[in-house]
């Protein structure tokens, strides 16, 4: 059963504003899935493994600045579904016979891990504004990320990542446009904003994950 409750009302005007923003990533990175090779494949295991290592953190970090019950157990829940994700990039990385520098951190990565922890500052809606976009990209390039799976010949223990994630995002962009949805109105300006520049970190680690630096 969804964390969300399904009886949350239907998405106000203003939430229509927000929805552009996944489909403007979705739009970035869906080039980039059909023209992936295996060695920027492998670049963006590495780079997945950077980007997802500190996710349950944030989001429990998004739970303690939370003042309202339901966003601190739904922030916490989304906590638990991130737990370990990175070693399934880890793991992918070594069934194609690489070994990831644990230790040295994209500098995008960097980028977008600060702007996580600047927000909640002015409203715990950031948080959520921000989730709704890195949640909902995978749902509109699941065409893409099968075809690369396919085209590339990587097996089951080669693209655990994606598979998970193909997955699962489906059902978590669904509860955070629910959640914007339900609280939305505490402060619209905050959510919104936090998703537009959410899209550009987003996009900025995205493309440095499919480039190969040479």
């Amino acid at each position: 059963m969804s964390f969300v409750q399904s009886n949350i009302e239907n998405s106000t005007p203003q939430l229509l504003e927000l929805l552009p923003y996944p489909q403007q990533a979705a739009d970035i990175v869906r080039p980039l899935l059909n023209s992936c090779t295996l060695e920027e494949y492998k670049h963006f295991l590495y780079m997945m493994y950077h980007y997802t290592k500190d996710s349950e953190n944030k989001l429990q970090f998004a739970a303690e600045k939370s003042p309202l019950n339901e966003l601190k157990k739904y922030f916490s829940h989304m906590a638990k579904e991130e737990r370990g994700h990175y070693l399934l990039a880890l793991k992918d990385y070594e069934a194609l016979g690489g070994h990831i520098d644990t230790e040295t951190m994209p500098a995008s990565v960097k980028n977008f891990n600060d702007f996580w922890y600047r927000l909640g500052q002015k409203d715990c809606n950031e948080f959520l504004g921000a989730l709704y976009v890195f949640e909902s990209v995978a749902s509109l390039v699941g065409g893409e990320i099968k075809a690369l799976i396919g085209r590339l010949r990587v097996n089951k223990k080669q693209c655990r990542w994606l598979a998970v994630h193909a997955e699962a995002d489906v059902g978590h962009g669904d509860e955070a446009a629910q959640m914007c949805s339900k609280y939305l109105h505490r402060n619209p300006q905050a959510l919104l904003d936090a998703a537009a520049e959410a899209t550009d970190m987003w996009c900025a680690v995205f493309v440095d994950a499919f480039t190969v630096k040479k």
